[in-house]
């Protein structure tokens, strides 16, 4: 998560955006800067261009001919990677039509009418999370409070016995937050859920129980489905990245919250406005930060020419920070922010499948919070030592006060 300031570096030819100095020491000041000045940057140690402009972005998100996915999502990296191993050619590394096909299989399980008929068992498991905290005592909110629910709702939705769950609750905290190929110490608790995915997959034998796998699992209207190792893609996809993003996104509107006590008790006043605060969450936490593309032809963002086959990196934290899009106070927490067209969770083809499922799941946590605590202080945030990829919060310290 970025902070507002204002000491951006003073020569924009210091700016080492690979450096993952720049991303931790408040980079928003020299972001602003970059866009208004240099919206696209080379970047000579890797050979990648970074877009950081709203329209560049939004752009090659939309156009998958030109910007594809199918090649990496991520910054090459150094070192052989599980997490790279593990997300080829799955749903998010992949372009049509192979992604097409993907997307059709699996969102039958994010429908509009299959998620309102979640919201009765989310709110279930946050209004007993959030009952057992206890008043005047200090939680992590990362860990305590708002990993518990997107864990524990994703891995009922895979039917994962529960025996199991916080097993692999542990594994996915052990992954250290998103999808990083440049981070060794996500590699061994990745493979570890890849290898409970396919026993659990293996256990179901030909039995189809009433859950997300079953639903991924049966055949489209041509008769193609998807392999063993696909769902297998699929269901890590949604645990890791499901959880992470949902859980950052919590994380991210509870320190507003906490920083912003009008702000918190406009929403306590009228949980209606809950949607778009949730929105504003996304879009300020910007926790998917950067994701890759790689240029199909020659072409051009913002007037610069891209050669065809280079990679070009995507700031979503930048351009959720645009003022020619959002105003002279992006860089600004507004919880009645309206319209928001951010795109903190994709854009076009490759948008988050499982977002409408997170976005019911951050909105009942905060209506269930601010019905029972009046406000809470924070103390030291510490955010996540991996920016390349993920940009959530690893540590705030909360002690929260019943109303």
């Amino acid at each position: 998560m970025m902070t507002a300031t204002d000491g951006a570096i003073g020569n924009l030819d210091d700016v080492d955006l690979g450096a993952l100095e720049f991303w931790l020491d408040d980079p928003e000041p020299t972001l602003r800067r970059l866009r208004r000045e240099r919206p696209v940057v080379h970047e000579p140690t890797s050979g990648c261009w970074i877009a950081l402009r709203h329209g560049d972005v939004r752009s090659a998100l939309r156009d998958t001919a030109l910007f594809s996915s199918a090649l990496g999502i991520h910054r090459p990296s150094p070192r052989a990677s599980a997490i790279d191993d593990y997300l080829a050619g799955s749903l998010i590394v992949s372009d049509p039509p192979d992604h097409t096909f993907l997307r059709k299989l699996v969102l039958p399980g994010f429908t509009p009418r299959t998620v309102r008929a979640l919201e009765d068992r989310v709110r279930q498991l946050t209004v007993d999370h959030l009952d057992a905290v206890e008043e005047g005592r200090t939680y992590d909110v990362v860990h305590d409070l708002a990993a518990h629910v997107p864990a524990s709702i994703i891995c009922e939705l895979l039917g994962i016995p529960r025996a199991d769950q916080e097993h692999v609750a542990t594994l996915i905290e052990a992954c250290g937050g998103g999808f990083d190929n440049r981070n060794p110490v996500q590699d061994e608790p990745s493979r570890l859920v890849f290898d409970y995915l396919e026993q659990l997959l293996a256990d179901r034998g030909a039995s189809e129980p009433d859950d997300l796998i079953t639903t991924t699992s049966r055949p489209a209207d041509d008769g193609r489905r998807l392999t063993p190792y696909q769902v297998m893609q699929f269901c890590f996809l949604l645990l890791i990245g499901g959880t992470d993003n949902t859980r950052a996104t919590i994380s991210t509107g509870m320190e507003r919250l906490g920083a912003l006590p009008e702000q918190r008790d406009a929403l306590a006043a009228d949980p209606g406005l809950l949607a778009t605060a949730t929105e504003e969450m996304i879009r300020y936490g910007s926790v998917a930060a950067i994701t890759a593309r790689t240029a199909m032809r020659d072409t051009e963002l913002s007037g610069v020419p891209i050669p065809a086959g280079r990679m070009v990196l995507l700031v979503i934290a930048s351009a959720n920070r645009d003022e020619d899009v959002f105003g002279p106070d992006a860089g600004e927490f507004r919880h009645d922010r309206h319209p928001n067209p951010h795109v903190g969770w994709g854009f076009g083809a490759h948008a988050c499948v499982g977002a409408p499922l997170a976005r019911l799941t951050i909105r009942v946590f905060f209506e269930e919070l601010l019905q029972r605590f009046a406000s809470w202080d924070t103390g030291e945030l510490s955010p996540m030592g991996n920016f390349e990829h993920y940009c959530g919060l690893d540590r705030l310290p909360v002690t929260l006060h019943r109303r």
